[in-house]
Parts: C-alpha cells; structure tokens; sequence
C-alpha cells in the first residue's frame, strides 16, 4: 500500500479533532483508502479520490454499535442489568455517548470530498457521480442521525474551521429540507448497480430508502409512499422468509449494511456468551409480551434466557447471530436499512392519507411483514386510526433494537412520555433530546444548549 499522507484534521466547532489514520481493507474493495482527505493529490485521479470515499465509509462504519443498544435503552425496550441511569437518558453537557463527535465526524470528511470533488478537473465524470452521490449520503444519513438525538444542530457543509465552529442552532424544518435536498440529487447521481458485491456501499435504491423515511418523518405522506414504492419496485430485494437469517450477510433483505473487517459486533453485546452467563441488556417484558404467543419472532428475534444468572422469563436480543470476529468472509453486518422496514414505511405513509384505498394498501403491506412471522391472519382494519395502531406495534416488534427505530417512533408521534413515565417515574420531556457537550456550547456561543440541561 502506498504511503498516504497522514493528517489530523481540525474539525467542526474549531475542537473536534479528527484522527484519520490510514486503514487496510483488502475485502471493502479493490482500491485501499486514504484518509487524507484534504491534499490535492486525493483528487488527481480516479482511484485515489475512490479511496479517500473508503475512508468517509469507514469512518462512518465507527458508528453503528452504541446506536443500536443506547437508543433501545432510552425507549422501552431494554433494560442496563447493572444499573438503570442508561435508561433514564441521563448523559449531562459533561457526559457524552459520542453520537455528536462521531456523526460530525463522518459529515466533516464528507464535506471534504464534496469540497474537491467539486473543483476536481482530473475525475472522469462517472467517479465524480460517483463519489458525490455516496458522499451526500453519507452526510444526510449524519445529520439524520443527529436531528433525531438532539433536535436543532449546527449544519455546516464547509470544512474551514473558522466558519463552521460558529455555526449556531439550525431548524429542526431547515435541516430536514437539506437531507432531502441532497438525497433527491444523490438518488440521481447513483444507479442501481451496487459499487461492490455485499451492499456496504449505497446504490440509487439506497439513497431512496433514506429519502422514504425522511419524507415520513415530516409528513409528507405522499412523497413517502411513492419513494417506497421505487424501493420495493425496483426488483433488486425480497423478503427473507428465514427469520434466522434476515440479518445475515448476504440476506436479499438488506438494502444498506456497514462493512467492518470482521462483521458485526452486535451479538457480542446481546448474547448470553454460555447457559450459565448474564446478559448486559435484557429485554423489558413489556416488549417481550407484546408478541403474539404463535408469532415466530418469538423464539428467532428475542428468545429466552438460560440458567440462573438470569431471573426467570428472562429474554434476550437473539436477531444478531453472531458473538465475534469470524475467519473469512463476515456472516453478520450491521444493517442500516432492509425491506422490511420501507413496507413498513409506505404502509404508514398509505394510512396517513386515509382513503381506502391507501388503507387497503397499506394493510396489504402490514400483512407481508406478518406473514412472514408467521402471523397468516390478516388484521381487519377499515379506518387510518386502526392501520396506524397495528402499524406502531409492528414496527415496535419488526425493527426492535434497530439503529434506534423505536426511539424516534415513540418521539416523532409525540408517545414518548405516555409510553415512558409509567416504565421510568421522574423523567419529563427534557430527556427526549440528548445535550451538547459543554465544552462545544462553551468555544461556540451560538450553539443554544437543549433546553433542562445545566
């Protein structure tokens, strides 16, 4: 491998630095990455400038563990077996989980490959496609992440410390209206062709999993429906009628995964290692009655506890397989989106325009997931309202202890503390949101700390 230059990049808000050492991925793809992003050289062809894209994706890839059990934890769907703090969202300016840095900085390289790759002369205009339709998405997926966390962020996409440090509170409205922006000229950069053979680089369809779901989020019923429609239609994916292996690697499911050398972690942190062992995150019982006793989630997704290190009816998270590195080819990655969850997208999306038309619809789309668990009985819904209850327990059961689904679910419907205060006495609205380190609201005076953190 070359000797890439090596630089510590001084990122957003004038302190968050960036380390980006170099990396080796000989199974990512075929061109090793750089992360030095910001030399001339990056964009003097195509394949340095295809490497300087592995780095924003493995910087990027830094992201996915504590998204997963942190945000289940905050919602109701799993229990701390050690103490209960995690569970009353109890990070304070002077504690953070690392969302804030971590997602800043995957939207930081990004803006610097958007920054050259805009002015780049030497790029064959496919790469420059490309590299601009991933890095996009890369950096709406970031700020995705980070208005559903903590509400009115800084947005910036310049990578000159000196502006971007300064940068205050953004609209919630403002920051959607972007992700949106640039996933709609991302989806018409990318083709459907994945850039490598496992889905841990994003195609078109990808890009139009993310803008289905943003649009959902902001209620815009029709373009969210229509979007999941692309998704759904596009013939590239199917759903896995083996619930035991929905979450492997190579699973037609899978939409978009996050590569790592190894595979996934994720079982590490929810299997029990022996018979005999505890577990860090139990499942709460209230999620765990929730399934039907005939609905065959019940067993592959969540599964009984063994042995007496556990209370009785102990359940755990069972849907990540596997507890460790694994020779050769991974068998698990992190899933960021499958198909389950855009049927499930587009169901809301057809309830929420509530003609019946759109609730038959959206029914038909609520049956393909239940069906496959094993739940061949259909529902009988005639109104929106009955559509929208069955559609949020399905997705509280479907996509539990995913890239927190359930968190953002109960928030954006305004559930939250219905839902919580009986589980968690004490807590109030402040701890829907998450709060800015002091040490960012201390260098940047426009940055408004969230709203009951001191």
């Amino acid at each position: 491998m070359k000797n890439y230059h090596k630089q510590t990049i001084k990122a957003i808000f004038g302190i968050l630095l960036i380390s980006l050492p170099l990396w080796s991925c000989k199974k990512f793809v075929d061109i090793k990455p750089t992360t030095s992003l910001l030399g001339e050289f990056i964009f003097d062809n195509d394949a340095t400038v295809k490497s300087a894209l592995n780095g924003v994706y493995i910087k990027f890839s830094s992201n996915y563990s504590s998204a997963y059990t942190e945000p289940a934890l905050y919602a109701d769907e799993l229990t701390y077996a050690y103490d209960k703090v995690p569970e009353l969202n109890a990070y304070t300016p002077d504690i953070s989980n690392g969302f804030f840095d971590r997602y800043y900085a995957t939207i930081y390289s990004a803006n610097a490959i958007l920054e050259g790759i805009g002015s780049a002369s030497k790029i064959t205009p496919a790469t420059a496609a490309l590299v601009k339709g991933e890095a996009l998405y890369l950096r709406a997926f970031s700020y995705f992440q980070l208005v559903n966390y903590y509400g009115t962020v800084p947005y910036v996409t310049m990578t000159d410390a000196n502006i971007s440090g300064q940068v205050g509170n953004t609209p919630v409205a403002t920051i959607y209206q972007n992700i949106i922006a640039d996933l709609k000229t991302s989806a018409g950069l990318l083709m459907n062709a994945y850039p490598v053979p496992n889905r841990t680089r994003i195609n078109k369809q990808a890009v139009n999993a993310l803008l289905a779901k943003a649009y959902l989020y902001t209620k815009d019923w029709v373009n969210a429906a229509s979007t999941a429609d692309l998704v759904i239609g596009s013939g590239i994916y199917s759903i896995n009628n083996d619930l035991n292996a929905v979450f492997a690697a190579t699973s037609n499911e899978t939409i978009f995964q996050v590569w790592n050398s190894s595979g996934t972690a994720l079982g590490n942190q929810f299997l029990q290692y022996s018979p005999t062992s505890s577990v860090t995150y139990p499942i709460r019982p209230e999620l765990v009655n929730s399934f039907a006793a005939n609905d065959l989630r019940k067993g592959t997704y969540i599964k009984p506890g063994t042995g007496p290190a556990l209370a009785t009816n102990t359940y755990v998270v069972s849907k990540y397989k596997a507890n460790g590195a694994t020779a050769g080819q991974p068998v698990e990655y992190p899933i960021i989106f499958r198909l389950a969850e855009i049927y499930l997208i587009r169901a809301e999306a057809l309830a929420q325009q509530a003609t019946p038309a759109s609730i038959a619809a959206g029914a038909s789309d609520l049956q393909v997931i239940r069906t496959r668990a094993g739940l061949t009985t259909p529902l009988v819904i005639s109104t929106s309202t009955q559509l929208l209850t069955a559609l949020a327990d399905e997705r509280r059961k479907e996509l539990s202890f995913e890239l927190g689904n359930r968190w953002f679910d109960i928030k954006r419907t305004d559930q939250a503390l219905a839902v919580l205060q009986p589980l968690k006495p004490g807590i109030d609205a402040h701890i829907l949101l998450l709060p800015f380190l002091r040490k960012y609201t201390t260098l940047n005076k426009n940055l408004i700390q969230n709203l009951g953190y001191k």
